[in-house]
């Protein structure tokens, strides 16, 4: 029984479904009630709800040691400040059986703003619903900070007051995503809305940077989330108003390249980094390109094709010796991808290309293997999802349904 509740891999059950059978095996014979620490000290205690942690606590069947209630109030402080939750992460808050996921954030389909976010698993090819978004939104950014995903700002549908119509509308807010409880909150919003900006991580902060907002205003602004104080902040502005840019980073500095420059028609090759104090001009790109992409491999950063570019070639940066190299062009054209890091393979997901001189969604999911350079075809979206954003979360298996390839073929929306 003890083997049972100490295992990582126990498949379609819950927390509260373990916690359940603990606590009939120890009512069963009052003898056992003398294991009761042991069997405690394997509960994940924050994967329980609040709600039931209280009445485990004032319970009195069971005689808790000081040590099982300071694990139980520790996990009511969890419940008790949900912005702080990323950084409060330990054992008693994994989630048993998880494994990583694809997930598919945002983005369009057949012409429509997409409300579901999908999951894949690129190893079995399966997948699964994983919840909806509170809001539908386009040119937004995502991460993830302790296995929560964030959705950060993004172009939404708003009715006009002077008519019955919608237009697109940036905004500042930010929805956070917690697999555990299949939960969304929002959490305290950007100081700007923005669309077509970057974001990345660096030690668990949030830097959204650049971007536009309404009116076709451009910003030079960068603003930094600190999860402990659900705030938002000043940081170091670019040093030009720029949209549509691509960013990575490579030993907590941040590279950002290309979008467009305010006042500029063309794209822009520029790079710059910033090592949170200043910006700093680095080597530019071989191609000027807006609305790509770029990764971090090791100890390479490779950039990938934006908008409209009459090429498929891609590159790569070192930045120990600030250098750029033309790669192998792509063998897939397309953009407005998704794009996410597995292991040393880039995986790009849906998206358009141009055929026949027309935009064309594209259904398949490719592969760039960046230690040999090479691609390869993996297998087909669910849908020709675009403008799209990827991010791997690690989630259970307790809400997969059995045949979820036909349920999402069904219901995505």
């Amino acid at each position: 029984m003890l083997n049972l509740i100490k295992s990582d891999n126990i498949p379609k059950v819950n927390e509260q479904c373990i916690l359940n059978l603990v606590l009939k095996w120890l009512h069963y014979e009052r003898t056992r009630l003398s294991h009761a620490k042991v069997f405690f000290e394997n509960i994940r205690f924050c994967l329980l709800s609040l709600d039931t942690l209280r009445k485990l606590y004032k319970q009195s069947e069971v005689p808790l040691t000081a040590s099982i209630r300071n694990l139980i109030i520790k996990a009511i402080n969890y419940h008790s400040n949900p912005s702080k939750q990323p950084l409060l992460q330990d054992k008693y808050s994994i989630l048993r059986k998880q494994k990583g996921w694809i997930l598919l954030v945002g983005g369009t389909a057949n012409g429509e703003l997409v409300e579901n976010v999908l999951g894949f698993d690129v190893y079995t090819h399966k997948w699964r619903m994983v919840t909806n978004l509170k809001v539908k939104v386009q040119h937004h950014c995502t991460c993830v900070i302790g296995n929560f995903l964030y959705v950060i700002g993004g172009e939404t549908t708003e009715s006009t007051k002077s008519s019955s119509s919608t237009c697109l509308m940036a905004t500042n807010t930010v929805y956070r995503f917690d697999p555990r409880f299949n939960q969304w909150i929002q959490v305290s919003s950007m100081l700007e809305p923005r669309a077509q900006f970057s974001c990345c991580i660096i030690d668990n902060h949030i830097f959204a940077i650049g971007g536009r907002g309404n009116q076709q205003i451009r910003y030079s602004s960068v603003e930094v989330y600190d999860i402990n104080r659900d705030a938002w902040t000043r940081s170091k502005d670019l040093p030009c108003k720029m949209y549509g840019q691509a960013n990575a980073v490579h030993n907590n500095i941040i590279y950002i390249s290309g979008g467009k420059l305010d006042g500029q028609v063309n794209s822009t090759k520029d790079v710059y980094s910033f090592n949170k104090e200043q910006w700093k001009k680095q080597a530019s790109m071989t191609i000027a390109r807006f609305g790509h992409q770029m990764a971090t491999v090791k100890d390479t950063i490779f950039t990938f094709l934006g908008i409209y570019e009459p090429f498929s070639d891609i590159e790569k940066y070192d930045p120990f010796h600030n250098q750029w190299t033309r790669l192998r062009p792509m063998t897939f054209d397309r953009f407005c991808y998704g794009l996410v890091v597995v292991e040393q393979t880039v995986l790009f997901l849906g998206g358009k290309k141009w055929q026949d001189s027309q935009e064309v969604a594209t259904h398949n999911i490719v592969g760039y293997d960046a230690e040999n350079d090479c691609w390869e075809e993996i297998c087909s979206l669910a849908f020709p999802f675009c403008g799209l954003k990827c991010e791997v979360l690690q989630m259970s298996d307790v809400n997969e349904a059995s045949d979820i390839n036909g349920i999402v073929q069904s219901q995505v929306k």
